[in-house]
């Protein structure tokens, strides 16, 4: 719409206007701009909270979404951390959750800090009013936003509603961009502005690279080949503050890569060749892991062809030291243990071990598991059944939610546990007798472990599926969990 017809709209709703706007005198309210240079009217600003309030959800009202539409964002940081502030000041009411919503609609990446610093005051006390400090985020839209948002979906295992709201916006975010949610990850991945590996600063004429190291802390080469550990001296007040912002920024995303790497190994994701070397072997983060990592080449078919590491010079080599091509119709991915001999597997450790290679998780020596020839036919894992976890019904849910377990809950607040593979189309259902969500119990069993298809649970169409149907990454992955709990020995 135009601002002539948005006008017109606001005439036709003028006797609804002349409400008093909740926090603030509208006075002291600054000044927001249309894209045109206009300021708006007060009548247009009154419109604009009059619909906000209207909603129900932290989606924008359709009709104030028109003057929105015309509003200059770059010019509207201001007045959303005003209205943000006050907000919060009076207690932050749900029920005026509006304000909320509209501070994120109208903010940038500096009202983003404020959001965060309220998330982290809600997150415990106020869980509901968290999940909308965290809508709030994604209404900001940036990639440093949706980092945030990527953060809680993959870190808060202990706020299982928050994770949740975080997971499905997320998702609505890689669909609003058209882009697979995994995809997502990467494309907000900075960069930092280096070029590769490095960025290039002039410190008084000097030129200065700067690399990340295996800390994750910016080091500094100088001219004379030195490198520094800390920004120099000499650097411009403006440039320091860029490489601090830098080296924060690094902190945050870097909290969540372990976990994302690993589900990537586990859901068996493939990059083209390019991807890869775009997201991982040429981002200076992600070059830290990916150098600490056993990658696989594949061809169009997903078979794997071939091994490799990336060397501190992003040299590609295999076991034998020897560089690898890869060419572009190749594809690239973690190695899953499950798919390496054991002699690769030998040999690869001792590699690792002597070039002191740390891994972000456990890969080389991850336990993998099989399904035994004579068990194909089953349609249950039997071996937990009536075993006894060593933990206590806290350290179990803790220990299961970590590994991206859920809560099924049932008649008296008893649960048991599902673990889903999305992109197998597979869950697989522990059943349990004793955990509770009301309770501590200290006589927790363990029964049963069946596989279901998605696609069927989706329809309430629940048919046990073979264990020999079952993709092997599925089943070796169950299996790790249940065996690394550990369990009481029952006496004699």
């Amino acid at each position: 719409m135009t601002i002539d017809q948005v006008n017109e709209l606001i005439s036709n709703q003028s006797g609804k206007l002349k409400w008093r706007i909740k926090y603030f005198d509208e006075a002291d309210l600054p000044a927001l701009y249309l894209r045109s240079g206009e300021v708006l009217t007060s009548t247009q600003v009154r419109f604009l909270f009059y619909r906000m309030k209207q909603i129900k959800t932290m989606q924008p009202d359709k009709e104030a979404k028109f003057l929105l539409d015309l509003i200059d964002q770059d010019r509207s940081q201001v007045f959303a951390e005003f209205i943000l502030d006050r907000f919060v000041l009076s207690g932050a009411a749900a029920k005026d959750k509006y304000i909320l919503s509209l501070a994120g609609l109208l903010g940038d990446d500096q009202l983003l800090d404020k959001l965060k610093t309220l998330f982290r005051s809600l997150e415990k006390r106020r869980v509901k009013m968290a999940q909308y400090v965290i809508e709030a985020v994604a209404s900001i839209g940036s990639d440093r936003a949706l980092r945030f948002i990527e953060f809680v979906s993959r870190k808060y295992h202990r706020k299982i509603s928050l994770l949740e709201k975080a997971e499905h916006l997320f998702e609505r975010a890689a669909k609003d961009r058209g882009v697979e949610l995994d995809d997502l990850s990467e494309i907000i991945m900075p960069d930092f502005g280096f070029d590769g590996l490095f960025k290039t600063i002039d410190i008084n004429g000097e030129e200065v690279r700067v690399f990340v190291a295996d800390d994750f802390k910016l080091h500094f080469i100088t001219e004379e080949n030195k490198i520094r550990k800390s920004i120099p001296n000499a650097a411009s007040a403006d440039l320091k503050i860029e490489l601090k912002f830098i080296q924060k920024e690094i902190r945050e995303v870097t909290k969540i890569q372990k976990e994302r790497l690993e589900k990537c190994m586990v859901m068996e994701r493939k990059w083209t060749f390019t991807d890869w070397q775009k997201y991982y072997l040429n981002n200076p983060v992600m070059f830290i892991y990916t150098s600490t990592l056993v990658w696989g080449v594949f061809d169009e078919n997903k078979k794997l062809l071939n091994l490799f590491y990336v060397d501190d010079s992003a040299s590609i080599l295999n076991i034998e030291e020897d560089e690898l091509d890869i060419s572009p119709d190749q594809y690239v991915g973690i190695a899953h243990p499950l798919y390496l001999s054991t002699e690769q597997k030998t040999n690869w450790n001792q590699m690792f071990f002597e070039l002191e290679i740390d891994q972000p998780f456990d890969q080389l020596n991850r336990p993998s598991f099989t399904v035994h020839p004579t068990k194909r036919r089953a349609v249950k894992i039997k071996e937990y059944e009536g075993k006894r976890p060593a933990l206590i019904s806290r350290g179990i849910q803790s220990y299961f939610e970590k590994r991206g377990w859920r809560k099924i809950i049932g008649d008296g607040g008893y649960y048991s546990l599902i673990k889903t593979f999305e992109k197998k189309g597979f869950y697989a259902h522990l059943h349990v007798s004793g955990l509770s969500v009301a309770w501590e119990d200290d006589n927790i069993v363990f029964g049963e472990v069946r596989f279901y298809k998605l696609v069927e649970a989706k329809k309430n169409k629940k048919k046990s599926i073979l264990l020999g149907k079952i993709p092997p990454i599925v089943y070796s992955e169950i299996k790790k969990d249940l065996e690394g709990i550990g369990y009481i020995k029952e006496q004699k």
